[in-house]
């Protein structure tokens, strides 16, 4: 892998750039700040306006040596380990638009620089929505949220954004536009290189366009949010609804803290709060709603919810990650069987409490994905870091650990994916991005184990 000292001069470099969008400025203070990575600041910032534009930069780049960091809105850029370098930011801000769209087929392709609720919005005029919730939603990019692998509380029900997506066209380094993929469900022709650029954070390529089956909006929407006094009879409520025929969108596990982030009271100190949605026929939905009632009877309070209060409550579970984030708060997602969430609850507690700092928690129950939301100042760094060395030494091989988002200084001498990686997995992935961007041209540095 070549160095990523520039080759050619900045003066070149930038009207080279400018020359391939048209006489666009590319040295726009705004923009650069705005694009700025763990305090690391881009020379350059460039919106392409089409697909084989973004391949033609990237080539221009390549060939310069210069560092570039693909960006959508900006809102998942705190993911990863601290650039290794950084000259050039590449948005997708001028790829927003719906390219195909089949309600009949349940199909649809958007540029990568929609945005999810906007896109949300169109489909909706069809009664239809894509299946996917995941923070920052209101600003999210359809490529960000592929290249972070970002979802929410509906995968729970639906699955993430691997699951939904059909098709893809990628820009890489070479200057090519590939695709992979197609517009219909069943396409099975060929290796399935969608999945390779999910989470891959920009390091392969950049996505331009891609596209999803879609699911149809659910008749009516109800939940149930029940309060536990103690921690184990909130486990033994998710434990039954697990075995129940109940059939849940969305499932959402707690603790007193996290609570008090999203409503006006919290849960009893060392307690668990459980929220649940329905999606479906009225008739349906109502009999679930009766049902977990029932299973919850153990819960110091549970209430049916519908219409707005719903709607508000959901929303700030989702957002929950973002508020984390907008704090400067470490944020860590724990990977788990869902078994293990009420351990990595009581772990991440123990550990902190250890460390001296305050800690929020909740999870996707039925998914075993976990969120620690660990709250410091930059005298707590050290401290801070020992919490989630503590939490990746103590659940086992199955699990994983990654530090979502948090303040550079958390990230100096520190891996953000983990340092355990198995190292044969580890050699096929530096293969993989030998073999699509052999320059490390794209985010270096950023992914697992410094690639």
């Amino acid at each position: 892998m070549k160095s990523k000292e520039m080759s050619t001069s900045t003066a070149n470099l930038e009207a080279s750039i400018s020359e391939a969008v048209g006489g666009q400025d590319v040295t726009s203070r705004a923009d650069l700040d705005g694009s700025s990575v763990d305090g690391r600041t881009p020379r350059f910032y460039v919106e392409p306006n089409r697909p084989e534009e973004m391949a033609e930069i990237l080539h221009i780049c390549d060939s310069a040596g210069a560092a570039v960091i693909p960006r959508g809105s900006g809102s998942r850029l705190a993911l990863g380990n601290l650039p290794a370098a950084y000259d050039v930011s590449i948005s997708t801000a001028r790829l927003g638009d719906v390219l195909e769209y089949e309600p009949g087929d349940m199909t649809v392709s958007v540029q990568a620089g929609i945005k999810l609720a906007g896109l949300q919005r169109v489909l909706a005029g069809e009664n239809q929505f894509l299946a996917l919730d995941p923070p920052f939603g209101d600003r999210a990019t359809i490529g960000g949220i592929l290249a972070a692998n970002s979802s929410g509380p509906l995968r729970a029900g639906y699955g993430t954004a691997r699951d939904q997506l059909i098709g893809i066209r990628v820009a890489h380094p070479d200057g090519v536009v590939t695709k992979a993929g197609g517009m219909v469900v069943k396409n099975v022709t060929g290796y399935d290189l969608n999945k390779l650029y999910m989470g891959s954070l920009g390091t392969l390529g950049v996505i331009v366009e891609a596209n999803f089956k879609l699911y149809p909006l659910p008749a009516v929407e109800k939940s149930v949010l029940a309060v536990f006094g103690e921690a184990e009879a909130a486990a033994r409520a998710v434990d039954r609804l697990v075995d129940s025929v109940l059939m849940p969108n969305s499932v959402e596990l707690l603790d007193s803290n996290a609570l008090s982030r999203v409503t006006e009271g919290g849960a009893p100190a060392g307690g668990r709060a459980l929220l649940v949605k329905f999606g479906g026929g009225i008739e349906a939905v109502d009999r679930q709603v009766s049902d977990l009632q029932t299973i919850c009877a153990d819960a110091a309070g549970v209430d049916a919810l519908g219409g707005l209060e719903q709607d508000s409550l959901w929303q700030s579970v989702r957002e929950l990650q973002a508020g984390s984030a907008d704090r400067g708060e470490t944020l860590c997602k724990i990977s788990v069987l869902s078994s293990q969430v009420p351990d990595v609850f009581e772990r991440a507690r123990m550990a902190s409490e250890s460390a001296g700092l305050t800690v929020a928690l909740w999870a996707r129950a039925v998914s075993g994905i976990c969120y620690a939301s660990i709250e410091g100042e930059e005298s707590d760094a050290s401290a801070i870091r020992s919490v989630v060395t503590s939490l990746r030494a103590g659940l086992g091989s199955a699990s994983a650990t990654v530090v979502e988002s948090c303040p550079p200084f958390v990230k100096e001498d520190f891996d953000v994916w983990g340092d355990s990686v198995d190292p044969v997995a580890l050699d096929i992935m530096k293969s993989i991005k030998t073999k699509f961007d052999p320059g490390g041209t794209l985010s270096p540095g950023r992914f697992v184990g410094g690639i």
